[in-house]
């Protein structure tokens, strides 16, 4: 049987000059699905993750989870404008795939990867294919050292904006009107075992806004994900929303 080594290589008219051998990509966040959890449509990536606004991030994406859901900032990580995602060129393997078929024969693919540079205000992305004729160099975030000595590990997260000028509608959430409604979903969540001992609480201006961050230690996975989707869920509807995109990706934060 004859063997067949073919590869096929795409720029972008932007990236085709690039030395890419000589690039080296450092702290790349590496995804595999053992890091992955999956609970109906909502995917909880179970890698802590410490955001800084002067720091590139770089996302390796070697589980199931479809990219584009990575690049809809509606799903994924909304205050990232722009990151590196990383994935094997699907498009290439299948065409190595049909080539194969087409000749009824073997045809070898080469390691070869999608490099995709996402600016969420851009209409359009850079992307690029590389093999191994021309494949940078990756290095690998440790994520064994990757949390801080003393930081929180959150799963989950509010935010509550000013309390008067113009008042957010999420404090709402506090009223006496709502407090019937707030002891049913505490119900729902206790009805599945679900009860949070350990909340953190962030003021960060002048007109009451405040961050809550919830370590959900106490959780299973599956358990986590209920109670995001109910109390998201509540959130919303107290706020009278009637357009609501829920993150259905959802990476851990650390806090100092």
């Amino acid at each position: 049987m004859k063997k067949y080594f073919i590869f096929f290589i795409v720029f972008s008219e932007i990236l085709f000059s690039q030395n890419w051998k000589d690039k080296v990509f450092d702290n790349v966040i590496l995804i595999k699905d053992e890091n992955v959890f999956q609970s109906g449509e909502l995917i909880l990536i179970d890698i802590p993750l410490k955001i800084k606004s002067a720091e590139s991030l770089i996302f390796y994406n070697a589980s199931h989870i479809p990219n584009k859901l990575f690049f809809d900032e509606k799903a994924f990580l909304p205050q990232v404008k722009e990151f590196i995602l990383i994935s094997p060129d699907t498009e290439y393997y299948k065409n190595v795939r049909e080539f194969a078929n087409r000749i009824k024969g073997y045809a070898e693919p080469i390691k070869t990867d999608k490099f995709y540079f996402v600016k969420r205000d851009a209409a359009k992305w850079d992307s690029v294919s590389l093999n191994s004729e021309n494949y940078p160099i990756i290095k690998f975030k440790n994520l064994q050292t990757a949390i801080p000595e003393k930081s929180i590990v959150s799963y989950y997260s509010e935010y509550f904006g000013s309390t008067c000028c113009p008042r957010d509608k999420k404090w709402n959430f506090f009223t006496e009107d709502n407090k019937k409604s707030y002891l049913s979903l505490l119900q729902e969540l206790k009805n599945e075992n679900i009860i949070v001992k350990e909340v953190y609480s962030f003021l960060h201006g002048k007109e009451g806004e405040h961050s809550y961050f919830y370590p959900l230690k106490e959780l299973s996975n599956e358990q986590k994900l209920i109670f995001i989707k109910k109390r998201s869920e509540f959130l919303v509807k107290i706020q009278k929303v009637t357009e609501y995109f829920f993150r259905k990706l959802l990476i851990i934060q650390i806090l100092n």
